[in-house]
């Protein structure tokens, strides 16, 4: 029931941010908050009217999510693999005090980060949900489903973040490798 600040869309995919606004009120988020162009926001009022536009810029605004109360943040349905979308993503890999859910575009955005500040220095949980094809792209290809877990692990406990390896059989991965 907390406050939930969402980076989705962009002006030629405002349908993924419509989803994912629908998809985190269904499942339980208080009040959600959408960080995505004004040039969409009609489309997202009209459509989830409960929910609040905010400029994107608002992600990498640390005065306006202690405002807000947020408690989460998630990112990246209908993002674009672009400079501004890669700055909000580095700002909250280095500044998030909240917990951060990563998925689509942001997930390939983030692939370039990893390794570059050191896990024990971020001050959030980070859940990474990567379907097969995400996280071969960001981890390397893998021949079966038993390798691909067994790079999850290994990146979960060198990333220090939670993988949730979607598929025919989800996987959820700790930081700790379990």
């Amino acid at each position: 029931r907390g406050h939930l600040l969402l980076g989705a869309g962009s002006a030629t995919m405002m349908g993924a941010a419509v989803l994912a606004t629908r998809s985190a009120l269904r499942s339980g988020a208080g009040l959600v908050t959408v960080a995505t162009e004004a040039v969409g926001w009609p489309i997202l009022q009209t459509a989830a009217p409960e929910a609040i536009c905010a400029a994107g810029v608002s992600l990498g605004n640390t005065d306006f999510q202690q405002q807000r109360r947020i408690k989460a943040i998630a990112v990246g349905p209908g993002w674009l693999a672009e400079d501004a979308h890669l700055q909000q993503l580095a700002f909250l890999w280095q500044q998030a005090t909240v917990p951060v859910v990563v998925d689509a575009t942001a997930l390939l955005l983030l692939k370039s980060m990893l390794g570059h500040v050191p896990p024990q220095e971020r001050r959030s949980v980070w859940i990474l949900t990567p379907h097969v094809g995400e996280f071969d792209q960001m981890f390397g290809y893998s021949a079966h489903h038993e390798e691909r877990l067994q790079k999850a692990m290994a990146a979960a406990v060198s990333n220090n973040v939670i993988i949730v390896l979607k598929g025919k059989y989800t996987r959820i991965v700790s930081p700790e490798g379990k």
